[in-house]
């Protein structure tokens, strides 16, 4: 085994390191300099946002404050925006990127060669993050006890070598084991659909020794080392189909990769339909935004803060075109009140839950009386 350090992995990150202003919705994107274990990079990646001491456990349980706790109030305090504290909720998801280029690659590695193309991911917040608030975004590598971190690519992509079938089979996980490049063999054996179809599975390096007959699924089956297996819900098997997956041990990277961002006011939610520059150095374009008909402006400001309670009634919202009253109701326009840090609020007025009272339009703004 082989290792490299973690920082000479990395290409590019965006937000870019001590960034400010950054959109309260922006996703983080890191593009590694070659293809990545993506299986690692999804347990080995974190953003640490405000509060992290608050928060502890694998599944990041918030400690309160016990004056806050009483009969009534209870479920309010365990609920809290990871987005406000701790570690970032968000989902994780991977492209591939040209090595000589930042263009999108479409192409497959089936024989193992590790660098056809350079392996991006993507981080997008569940939440929206807090405003101007200072967050660091994590890559971590193998540390000093040997624990496993972030690694180069070890399972290859899932080649078809025989059989006249319509449906897949793809191999995935992370490869453990010792045999330096090996390759995982998976025959049908019996014909049908997914969950009717059984197969056998073998590896090269020791081919005498075959495992099933199993029933192919759509969820992943570990085999060994690591390595997993599942099957594609559409089309049929026939009998003698096969499939085959190169397998290597990878590097390990070393280290800790950590840098943050600012975010901006919150003003602006998302990046503008085309900003000057990304990560990779083309546009960036976002799908959020429809220029044809949007909010162009509201008062109180958008989320503005520390305001006196007669600058919240009423509220004003100016679109970009002349509203249809016809089509502005009550049961289309929610005003919510919520807590934005610190303690949930106990014991909200009344009115909170009566919001809004009336509606208001005049061509092309919405006042909204509470």
């Amino acid at each position: 085994m082989a290792t490299v350090d973690l920082v000479d992995l990395i290409d590019s990150v965006y937000p870019t390191d001590a960034a400010t202003g950054i959109p309260l919705r922006t996703s983080i994107t890191v593009i590694f300099s070659t293809e990545m274990d993506e299986p690692s990079i999804e347990d080995n990646f974190f953003v640490e946002g405000p509060n992290q001491e608050n928060w502890s456990g694998p599944d990041l349980m918030l400690w309160s404050r016990p004056s806050a706790f009483s009969s009534d109030t209870e479920s309010l305090n365990l609920f809290r925006s990871m987005s406000e504290g701790g570690l970032v909720a968000g989902t994780i998801s991977f492209s591939r990127v040209n090595i000589s280029d930042p263009s999108a690659y479409s192409g497959f590695d089936y024989s193992g060669a590790g660098n056809s193309f350079r392996t991006k991911m993507t981080f997008a917040p569940t939440n929206p993050y807090v405003s101007r608030t200072t967050y660091y975004p994590r890559l971590v590598g193998m540390d000093e006890g040997g624990n496993i971190g972030i690694r180069k690519r070890s399972v290859f992509d899932t080649r078809k070598t025989a059989g006249v079938g319509s449906a897949t089979c793809t191999f995935g996980g992370s490869y453990t084991g010792s045999v330096a490049t090996d390759v995982y063999m998976a025959q049908i054996e019996v014909l049908g659909a997914v969950g009717t179809a059984t197969y056998k599975w073998w590896r090269a390096s020791n081919p005498s020794v075959q495992y099933g007959p199993f029933i192919t699924g759509i969820s992943q089956k570990i085999l060994v080392d690591g390595v997993t297996i599942s099957f594609g819900s559409t089309g049929t098997f026939a009998v003698g189909d096969q499939f085959s997956v190169v397998v290597k041990v990878p590097d390990e990277a070393e280290g800790l990769v950590k840098w943050s961002f600012e975010t901006g006011s919150g003003s602006i939610q998302t990046l503008p339909t085309a900003a000057s520059t990304s990560v990779i150095g083309s546009p960036i374009l976002s799908s959020g935004v429809d220029a044809t008909f949007a909010v162009l402006e509201t008062d109180p400001a958008n989320r503005d803060f520390n305001l006196d309670v007669t600058r919240i009634n009423p509220i004003s919202v100016t679109f970009t075109k002349i509203l249809d009253p016809t089509s502005v109701t009550l049961d289309r326009v929610k005003v919510v009140a919520e807590p934005v840090t610190d303690d949930p609020v106990i014991g909200l007025p009344d009115y909170a839950s009566d919001l809004p009272k009336r509606l208001s339009v005049s061509g092309r703004t919405l006042t909204i009386y509470i």
